[in-house]
């Protein structure tokens, strides 16, 4: 995405020179060009390259996502009283009840970055403040731009908290939070879980980044993914949330385009107004049509984003360069 015009434009003086330095020339020596979308395409034919340009998506490690075969169906675990779901693991506790109420999770997932749009996404969060449901947000900080983040929440009068601290307060705390061994079995599994019956006031939760498994499970305790991003000449996330048949809310700075046909998303303009309009239908809409939504997704990404297929695209992009396709 280095190419796109938005990232172009971030810290543009220095990109300018190194334009015009090198790195243009470079990219018109090469044989041919890698894109991983037609939009991505398009914007190397505007900057003048004319050379071959092989198109093949960024895909999904299905050894990642067992879900991909089979979709996360809304299982229920009843331990005890207790009811718990499988795919919202967050609970919010009543006192005075022994019953505990599902929270609902949006998540972001990716750099926290301003090219990734979250001023915008917390003002709509702000302006629409979703009962019932709470946002992660996971990712790896860059230039410091988690603090604007966190001083933006405390403007905007949104409580947050760093997942760190609550990991920690949960372990001082040990099992106290859970009475019976199949619970505290139950808990142990969902380390996703940050909003746990003694946090729930946090609406916001910020977390570092997650690899492996612990990405993966983020994913599926989500009952929403949200990528209000600027720009992406791809954007893997949107891929991975769909694998684990999470329905997608990106913008139109990213080339998903096809949330819409597949009935999988919302594909929106980078602006508040346009984001809070897909949020507040989003969030609207009971767990069977999110479900519903995200098995599309899922099926999408079976049929477009496994490795097999994109690997034959590059191995026939380069046998054509090499002339013997």
């Amino acid at each position: 995405g280095m190419l796109e015009p938005w990232a172009m434009n971030h810290k543009k003086w220095k990109k300018r020179l190194a334009w015009w330095l090198y790195q243009r020339r470079d990219l018109h020596r090469a044989a041919a060009l890698h894109a991983t979308a037609e939009s991505e395409a398009a914007q190397l034919r505007k900057l003048g390259f004319k050379q071959r340009i092989i198109v093949a998506a960024n895909g999904v490690g299905v050894e990642g996502t067992s879900n991909i075969e089979h979709p996360t169906s809304n299982v229920e675990f009843h331990v005890g009283r207790v009811g718990f779901n499988a795919r919202n693991s967050s609970t919010i506790h009543d006192p005075q009840s022994t019953v505990c109420n599902p929270v609902r999770t949006a998540l972001f997932l990716s750099r926290i970055h301003p090219k990734k749009g979250l001023p915008l996404l917390l003002e709509v969060w702000a302006r629409l403040r979703p009962q019932g449901w709470q946002l992660r947000i996971v990712g790896p900080d860059e230039g410091g731009h988690l603090a604007e983040l966190k001083r933006l929440c405390e403007k905007l009068g949104l409580e947050w908290e760093d997942e760190a601290n609550i990991e920690h307060r949960r372990g001082d705390e040990g099992d106290s939070l859970a009475s019976t061994p199949t619970e505290r079995r139950y808990k142990a599994e969902q380390v996703t879980d940050p909003f746990n019956i003694q946090h729930s006031k946090f609406n916001i939760l910020f977390s570092g980044p997650l690899d492996g498994e612990e990405k993966w499970r983020a994913y599926r305790a989500a009952d929403l993914f949200v990528l209000p991003t600027y720009s992406e000449n791809f954007g893997i996330a949107v891929a991975e949330a769909l694998a684990c048949s999470v329905p997608v809310i990106t913008t139109t700075g990213a080339p998903w385009a096809g949330l819409l046909d597949r009935r999988c998303g919302w594909w929106v303009a980078p602006e508040v107004d346009a984001i809070g309009r897909a949020l507040e239908e989003a969030i609207g809409m009971n767990d069977a049509e999110r479900e519903a939504m995200g098995g599309r997704g899922a099926v999408w990404v079976r049929e477009d984003f496994v490795w097999e297929g994109i690997a034959r695209r590059v191995i026939d992009g380069y046998g054509e360069i090499l002339n013997v396709g």
